[in-house]
C-alpha cells in the first residue's frame, strides 16, 4: 500500500492487431535502466556483503557433478539430504528449523543402474545393413513404453510431422512403423504428431529439436499416446541419409513402468529463519533441485543462489521480522497424472495446495504468506531476464531491480505480469503475491533440458546479482512495515481487460453482461482509494492493514489470470480471464463478416488464431479432439494446478476446414459456415458473462476485506 498512489505505466494498444500480439506475450514491458541511486538499509547492507558467491557457485557445480535427479527416487531423497544438511552446516539455519517435507506423487519405476541418459531402460538400435548400430536416445513418455521386449520395425519420415507431412504418404504405410519426425513447437512437447501417429497404427516415435546444438540430447516429458525417444540432430541427419538410400529398421526399447497410484515420495527441502516479530508471516523464496541431465541452469543455480541467499541471511546477523522460508522443491520436472497436460510443479503444488491424495500440508499459510519469489533457469549467459509477477509487486519488483544491479548487469530485463507455469504458480493459486526469475533468452532456447546445460551456460556475475536481486526482494518484504503492495494495479489490469473486450468486441456491450464484474472493480477502487487516505493520514494499524491486504489477495489474485490457449504453448503462461474470449469473438467475428462477403481466404486468416488453431490447423479432427482431450481433461482431479484456470474455447477446426475446401474448390456458398460460427459466438458470450459475474463476486469478496480496515 506504500506503494499505492502514484503515476502507473500505462498499456499503449496502436492498433488492434497491436493488441494480438501482446496477448501472446503477457503484456512484457522492459524495465527502465534509468532512476535514484538506491538508497540501502544498514541490513540491506549487510547482507549484500556477506554474500558468497563462490559458495553458490560450488554448490551449483556439486549437482551438476551429480547428473540427473529424477523425483520420486531414491537418488532425489539423498539429494534432499545433502541440501537439508548444506543448511543447516554451511548457512548456519537451526536445525530444528529445517526439515524434509514429504508428499505422495506418480511417476515411473527408474532402473537406475542404466547407464547414460536414459530414464527407464531405453534401447535405439538401426539395422545398417545387416549390423546393429545403438544410437544414443532419451525416452521421454509417460506411458508404459514398449515393454522389455521392445518393437523392431521399419521407420518412416513423416517430416515435421503436420497433417499435410501425414496426408503425403500411403495410405496403411505408417501402420506397425515407427515414425520420425523433426519437433516444430518450442513447449507443445510433440504432442499432436504423436496423435496423429497413433491414430495412423504407428508403434513408437523418434523425435529431434533443430534448436538444439547438433550433437546434444534433449528431453522433454510427452503425451503417453506413443514410446517417444529423442536423438540428436546429428544422427537424425544420418538416419534420414541412409532412408534415402534404403529402407531403415530400427529396435526400439522404451521399457517403462508408469500407473496412475502413488508409486513413490518426492520431498521438499524446508529451511527457515523464524520472525521475531511476526513469526506467522512468511516470506518465501524458492528453486527446484529435481533435473534432467546437468541442468546447470534448470535449477542447480537457482539452488546455489537459493543456498547463498539464506548464508548471507545468516552471517550478515539479520534478524528479519518475518519468517523467511527458503523452499526447495522436488518434482518441478513431472510427478502428476500422465493423462494431462498439468503435471508438473508437483512439489510447490503438494506444499501449498494439497497432496495428490487430497491431504493440505500447511492448510493455515495461505493469507499469512506476503510474497513468494521463485528462481527457475538462473545465471545465464547471454541471457534475457524474465520476471513475472502478480500485478501488486511489479512496481516493488521492478525497484528491486534497479537497486540490486539486475539491469545493469542485464539491461534486457523484463518485469511483467501475469506469473506462468512455475513453483510460484501453486503459490498464485492459493492468493499470494508472488514472482519468478527466468534468465531466459534465444541462447537458452537452445540448451534447456538438454545435455548442453553445463557451468560453461552460466555467468558468475548473473548468479550473483540474482542473489542479491531475489535477497533484497526477500529481506525488504521480511522487515516491511507496511506491505509494498501496489493494489490499483490490480484494478488497472481489470480496466484494462474490460477495455480490450470491447474494442476488440463492441458488441460484447449489447450481447454480453458483465455489469456485476463493474460494480465489483468499483467497489474494489473504491476501497483501495480509502485506504490510501488512511495510510497518507497516519490513520491505519499497519499490521491490521497488512493481514487484510493478504486475506484480500487470497480473495482476489487467482480469479484474475488463465491460460493463454491462443498461443503455440497453450496452457504455458497466463493472461487476463476475459482475453482468450475477447481474441476469439474478434476472430470470429472477423470471419464471419469475411464469409457474407464471399471472401473464405480472409476467414481462413481470422480463424487461424482462434483459441487453439495456431496449432490445430496442422493436424486432423480426430488428432485435434485428442490433444484437447489432453489439455481439457475432464475428472477435475486430474488437471492439478491447471484445474480451474482452462479459459472457454471455440471449436472451429470443422469450420476451418470446411472453408478451406470451398475455397480450394472456388465455392462462395458459406452459409452453414456462418451459421454455425455465429452459434459459438453466442456460446461465447455467455461464457463471457459467467466469468465476469465470478470475477466481479471475487473483487466484491477482496473489497470487503479491505472494507474491515478502519
Amino acid at each position: 500500500m506504500s506503494e499505492a498512489v502514484g503515476s502507473r505505466r500505462a498499456y499503449r494498444f496502436a492498433a488492434v492487431f497491436a493488441v494480438l500480439l501482446m496477448l501472446t506475450s503477457a503484456f512484457a514491458l522492459g524495465v527502465s535502466a534509468k532512476g535514484r541511486p538506491a538508497q540501502f538499509t544498514t541490513e540491506e547492507t549487510a547482507f549484500m556483503a556477506s554474500i558468497d558467491n563462490g559458495y553458490a557457485m560450488e554448490v551449483t557445480e556439486y549437482l551438476v557433478n551429480g547428473g540427473r535427479v529424477v523425483a520420486g527416487t531414491e537418488k532425489a531423497l539423498q539429494t534432499a539430504e545433502w541440501i537439508e544438511g548444506q543448511m543447516v552446516t554451511e548457512c548456519g539455519l537451526d536445525p530444528d528449523d529445517v526439515y524434509l517435507e514429504s508428499f505422495p506423487m506418480i511417476g515411473w519405476n527408474l532402473d537406475e543402474t542404466t547407464a547414460g541418459y536414459s530414464v527407464g531402460r531405453t534401447i535405439l538400435e538401426i539395422d545398417m545393413g545387416g549390423e546393429w548400430t545403438a544410437v544414443p536416445a532419451v525416452q521421454c513418455s509417460k506411458g508404459d513404453g514398449t515393454g522389455p521386449d521392445g518393437v523392431t520395425t521399419q521407420m518412416v519420415d513423416v517430416g515435421e510431422g503436420k497433417i499435410n507431412d501425414f496426408d503425403k504418404l500411403a495410405p496403411g504405410s505408417i501402420e506397425g512403423k515407427v515414425v520420425l519426425f523433426t519437433r516444430t513447437d518450442l513447449m507443445f512437447y510433440c504432442t499432436p504428431v504423436l496423435c496423429m501417429a497413433v491414430d495412423r497404427g504407428a508403434l513408437g516415435a523418434i523425435c529431434h529439436f533443430p534448436e538444439t546444438p547438433d550433437s546434444e540430447l534433449k528431453i522433454d516429458i510427452s503425451d503417453a499416446a506413443l514410446p517417444l525417444v529423442y536423438i540428436t540432430d546429428d544422427d537424425a541427419a544420418a538416419i534420414r541419409m541412409l532412408m534415402e538410400r534404403q529402407p531403415v529398421t530400427c529396435h526400439l526399447v522404451v521399457d517403462n513402468d508408469y500407473q496412475e497410484l502413488p508409486l513413490s515420495t518426492g520431498h521438499n527441502v524446508i529451511g527457515m529463519i523464524e520472525g521475531v516479530e511476526l513469526p506467522d508471516e512468511y516470506v518465501y523464496v524458492g528453486a527446484h533441485f529435481d533435473h534432467w541431465f546437468t541442468s546447470a541452469a534448470d535449477d542447480n543455480a537457482g539452488i546455489g543462489s537459493l543456498l547463498s541467499m539464506a548464508k548471507a541471511f545468516k552471517d550478515s546477523g539479520l534478524q528479519p521480522r518475518r519468517t523467511v522460508v527458503f523452499t526447495v522443491f522436488d518434482a518441478e520436472e513431472l510427478g502428476g497424472w500422465q493423462d494431462t497436460w498439468y503435471d508438473w510443479c508437483m512439489g510447490s503444488y503438494s506444499h501449498i495446495v494439497e497432496t495428490l491424495t487430497g491431504e493440505k500440508l500447511n492448510p493455515d499459510r495461505p493469507g499469512k504468506i506476503v510474497a513468494m519469489f521463485n528462481m527457475d533457469v538462473i545465471g545465464t549467459e547471454g541471457a534475457i531476464v524474465y520476471v513475472e509477477t502478480t500485478p501488486d509487486l511489479t512496481r516493488f519488483v521492478k525497484k528491486a531491480a534497479f537497486d540490486s544491479g539486475l539491469i545493469a548487469t542485464a539491461p534486457m530485463t523484463y518485469v511483467y505480469w501475469p506469473p506462468s507455469s512455475y513453483d510460484d504458480w501453486p503459490f498464485y493459486m492459493a492468493g499470494v503475491p508472488c514472482t519468478e526469475t527466468a534468465w531466459w533468452g534465444e541462447a537458452y532456447d537452445k540448451l534447456y533440458h538438454t545435455t548442453g546445460d553445463t557451468m560453461a551456460s552460466l555467468n558468475e556475475a548473473h548468479v550473483r546479482v540474482n542473489t542479491v536481486f531475489n535477497g533484497l526482494m526477500a529481506l525488504r518484504m521480511a522487515q516491511a512495515s507496511v506491505l509494498p503492495y501496489n493494489l490499483p494495479e490490480n484494478a488497472e489490469v481489470v480496466q484494462q481487460g474490460i477495455d480490450l473486450l470491447y474494442s476488440m468486441d463492441p458488441e460484447t456491450r449489447t450481447m454480453a453482461d458483465i455489469s456485476l464484474l463493474e460494480a465489483g472493480l468499483g467497489a474494489y477502487s473504491s476501497e483501495v482509494e480509502r485506504l490510501n487516505s488512511l495510510l497518507d493520514r497516519g490513520k491505519v494499524d499497519p499490521d491490521l492493514l497488512n493481514r487484510k491486504m493478504m486475506e484480500s489477495a487470497v480473495a482476489l489474485n487467482p480469479m484474475m489470470f488463465d491460460w493463454d490457449l491462443t498461443a503455440w504453448i497453450p496452457g504455458w503462461t497466463g493472461i487476463f480471464v476475459l482475453n482468450n474470449p475477447a481474441n476469439d469473438l474478434y476472430r470470429m467475428n472477423g470471419a464471419i463478416s469475411a464469409l457474407r462477403a464471399g471472401d473464405g481466404e480472409a476467414a481462413l486468416d481470422m480463424l487461424t488464431d482462434v483459441t487453439t488453431m495456431k496449432w490445430g490447423r496442422f493436424v486432423d479432427y480426430q488428432a485435434y479432439l485428442g490433444v484437447m482431450d489432453y489439455i481439457y481433461y475432464v475428472p477435475e482431479d486430474h488437471l492439478l494446478w491447471g484445474g480451474g484456470f482452462l479459459p472457454p474455447h471455440s471449436d472451429v477446426h470443422e469450420e476451418y476446414f470446411s472453408i478451406v475446401e470451398k475455397t480450394e474448390s472456388g465455392s462462395v456458398d458459406f452459409s452453414a459456415e456462418i451459421a454455425s460460427l455465429e452459434q459459438l459466438v453466442l456460446e461465447l458470450y455467455g461464457d463471457v458473462s459467467a466469468i465476469a459475474d465470478e470475477l466481479g463476486l471475487s473483487l466484491l469478496a477482496a473489497a470487503d476485506v479491505l472494507s474491515e480496515v478502519r
